[in-house]
Formats: C-alpha cells, sequence, structure tokens
C-alpha cells in the first residue's frame, strides 16, 4: 500500500510537471529582432496615424495641383408650388372665331385658281398657259369651306396649355476656368509640398525614434536575461557556500563569524537574483508595449545581443 502511495504521489508530480512546463511554454513568446519590429510597426498607433496623415497630405497636394484645371459644377433643385401653370389662350381663340365665322357664311371672293381634286395642283389653260379662274359664286363657295373649315379645327383645338407641373425638379450645370488669380493657387501648391514633406520628414523621425526604443528594449532584455542568469549562478554557488559554512559551523571547524559572514553573501545575492527577476519584468513589459501586445507573455529574444 505504501508502494502505491508513493507511486501516485510520483505520477502526480510529474504530471503537474508537465502541466506547468506546458503552461510555461504556450505563455513563452520566441521572437527576433526582424520580426520584434515588423510587429511593432503593424501595432504601434503612432505609425498607423503618421500614415494617415502623409496620405492625407498626398491627397491634399494633390487638390491643389487640381485648382490650374477647370472646374464643373452640377447642381439639383426641387420645387413644389400650389397649382401647376397654365397659359390661358382662351381669349385670342375667342377674338380668332368671329372673324371666322363671319367671312365663312358673309364673305364673297374672286379670282380662285382651280384646283385638280386628284393631283392638288393648280389647272392650267393649255392655250395661254395661265391657271384656271374660278368663277366668283365657285370661289366664293371653296374660300367659305375653307374658313368654315378652320373655323372647326380651332374650336377643336387646346386653348388651356399647361406649361409647368407644380411639382418639378430643376438640374443645372457650370463650368469655371481659372485665368488669374494673383499668385493663390501656386502658393497653395507650395504649401501643399511643403506639409506634404513635413510630414514624411515626421514620418522618418518618429521612426528612428523608434528603432533607438526597440534596440534598448529588445537588447535590454537579452542582457537583462543574461545579467539574471548571472545572478542565480553567484546565488547557487552562495547557497552552497552557506551550506558548506553550516556543516562546517556545526562540526566546530570555523567560527560563528564566519558562518554569519557566508549568511551575509548568500542574502545579498538572493536580493540580487529577486533584483535582476523584477529587471527582467520591466523591461519585458516595456517591449510588450512597444510591440503593441495586449495579453501577456514573456518575451524570449532570439536574436543574440553580441
Amino acid at each position: 500500500m505504501r508502494v502505491f502511495s508513493i507511486v501516485v504521489i510520483s505520477f502526480l508530480l510529474s504530471f503537474c510537471t508537465f502541466l506547468n512546463s506546458a503552461f510555461s511554454q504556450e505563455n513563452k513568446m520566441m521572437i527576433s529582432f526582424e520580426e520584434a519590429l515588423k510587429i511593432s510597426l503593424e501595432n504601434n498607433p503612432r505609425f498607423k496615424q503618421d500614415r494617415l496623415l502623409e496620405q492625407e497630405n498626398k491627397l491634399k497636394k494633390k487638390a491643389a495641383s487640381g485648382l490650374y484645371l477647370p472646374s464643373i459644377g452640377l447642381s439639383a433643385n426641387y420645387a413644389y408650388m400650389s397649382d401647376d401653370l397654365h397659359l390661358d389662350l382662351t381669349p385670342v381663340r375667342d377674338a380668332i372665331v368671329p372673324l371666322y365665322d363671319a367671312l365663312g357664311n358673309f364673305g364673297k371672293f374672286s379670282g380662285v385658281p382651280a384646283i385638280d381634286p386628284t393631283t392638288g395642283n393648280m389647272i392650267i389653260d393649255p392655250s395661254t398657259g395661265m391657271p384656271v379662274i374660278l368663277d366668283d359664286a365657285t370661289s366664293t363657295q371653296a374660300i367659305r369651306g375653307k374658313l368654315l373649315e378652320g373655323k372647326d379645327h380651332i374650336m377643336l383645338a387646346e386653348w388651356d396649355k399647361m406649361i409647368q407641373k407644380k411639382q418639378f425638379v430643376t438640374l443645372s450645370a457650370n463650368i469655371s476656368l481659372p485665368i488669374y488669380a494673383g499668385g493663390k493657387i501656386r502658393a497653395a501648391n507650395k504649401a501643399a509640398t511643403l506639409k506634404c514633406e513635413e510630414s514624411e520628414l515626421e514620418s522618418q523621425q518618429s521612426y528612428s525614434t523608434h528603432i533607438n526604443e526597440m534596440v534598448e528594449r529588445y537588447y535590454g532584455l537579452c542582457l537583462s536575461y543574461q545579467v539574471e542568469k548571472v545572478r542565480k549562478e553567484v546565488f547557487e554557488a552562495m547557497k552552497n557556500h552557506l551550506n558548506d559554512a553550516e556543516r562546517l559551523y556545526k562540526g566546530g571547524m570555523i567560527a560563528k563569524v564566519q558562518y554569519l559572514h557566508a549568511k551575509v553573501y548568500f542574502d545579498q545575492a538572493q536580493r540580487e537574483l529577486m533584483k535582476s527577476g523584477r529587471q527582467v519584468d520591466i523591461v519585458n513589459v516595456a517591449l510588450m508595449n512597444s510591440l503593441g501586445l495586449q495579453d501577456k507573455k514573456e518575451i524570449v529574444p532570439v536574436s543574440k545581443l553580441f
């Protein structure tokens, strides 16, 4: 039974060690300096802002160049009136109809040429070569018929015309070409060019500053890991030294002051180890901020310091 308990405890310890190792590996982020720089440039909001500002200034520069070109404008208006617009010509009809009525019923006409009903052309006298003229009675009857026919057309025509509905849309277009603006267009283009160059220089300056920051934090983390490694070695050496001093002190081979001296150095090595561990955490968080990472990870630099 005792052997079984020991086996179970050993299995549980091994399993816990495996889980801890798996979690530790998952939480670690192995990354080179080039990869870290690429991630930081993609996630850093300052560079996103610089890129957007550069694009904005380039578009403004294009817009300023467009001031030399003709501009075309298009506008639309919607109107709503209380009633439709009409053009009433009924008084003109009422003034013309009596004239047609009087001439069509009482007018006397003569000298009307004869018309061939099949061709619609005037009939020519072969002997004289002149048009054949109708007599007065026939001429009067023909003209009166035409006048009465015209009167019927006038009465059937639409004399009240709607010229505009009460709801309508109007479109207008205009084009303008600057001929002389007193140098304003040239000054606007120069200002836009200078603004574009200024944004590019600011972006380059931000990039250089960021490179220096990444070098300082990435390789600072490398150095912090090396310092922690050295502090661990010193701590283990002081631990072994303290154990040896304790055994020698208990064996009566050294004085108590020598044992206490070894303990002081051990405590100092322990404090330095803890201090180096905190320094690693601080630099790790600073590098995570530069990378723009939200989830806390233990960053392990791959690129060597030397």
